[in-house]
């Protein structure tokens, strides 16, 4: 029994250690692009509450499928982009009692213009904790139906960003801008790979989730109090 009682302690100083596990994950390929947000996420990982994928207020549905999508992707700069909330929005949320530590997040995009000429498009990374930080900027080039507009996928590292640990709530934006703002500029961009079902992931955040530090410590004293218990009965 005393081997019981210490196997507990030592779970629950266990649970506060730290790997990289999965938060939650989308796989767009059932979606038409103009689906209404938000989306949830299609897996969460434990103790992971919610996590729901959206559009900013200027970012209007589009038909495009396999993807997560909007359209008027028309801004020239990143500031124009934000001003006009031309951007893509993902929340999640830690169980209550818990908090999370992001590792990573993993990303696939598809981007399609009107223009004869290849254009980029960007991306850039945000989130309401970090503020103005760009986290990353992700650019998907060429024009139509081509291996670099459609489906390449992008990794950022989040373990540097000390306010994206032992938080219990996050909000990143995804702002989209372009080169070009002619007619028909990125009137299709998408979170996912257009017009292609493959089962893999177009979204993935990862990192760890663990009790926040008061419910660890009321986890400790309980596996405590019951060894001491029990060695008081004997």
């Amino acid at each position: 029994m005393k081997k019981l009682y210490a196997s507990a302690i030592i779970a629950v100083l266990l649970a506060g250690g730290v790997q990289a596990d999965l938060i939650a994950r989308w796989d767009n390929d059932l979606l038409a692009g103009n689906n209404a947000g938000p989306i949830a996420a299609n897996n969460l990982g434990v103790n992971v509450d919610s996590a729901a994928l959206g559009r900013g207020a200027g970012a209007t549905t589009t038909a495009f499928t396999n993807t997560f999508a909007m359209r008027n992707a028309t801004n020239t700069t990143l500031a124009g982009a934000i001003a006009g909330s031309r951007n893509f929005t993902m929340t999640l949320t830690a169980e209550s009692g818990y908090q999370m530590n992001l590792t990573n997040v993993f990303i696939r995009l598809s981007a399609i213009n009107a223009d004869p000429v290849g254009r980029s498009v960007f991306f850039t990374l945000r989130s309401d904790l970090t503020g103005s930080t760009d986290l990353d900027t992700y650019t998907v080039g060429g024009t139509g139906v081509t291996g670099s507009s459609l489906g390449p996928t992008f990794n950022t590292d989040l373990s540097s960003y000390s306010s994206l640990q032992g938080i219990s709530s996050v909000t990143f934006s995804l702002y989209v801008w372009t080169e070009w703002s002619g007619k028909g500029a990125f009137d299709q961009v998408g979170i996912g790979r257009n017009n292609q079902v493959n089962g893999t992931d177009d979204l993935v955040f990862t990192g760890s989730v663990v009790p926040e530090p008061a419910t660890f410590a009321f986890m400790g004293l309980g596996a405590l109090v019951l060894f001491v218990r029990r060695r008081l009965l004997k």
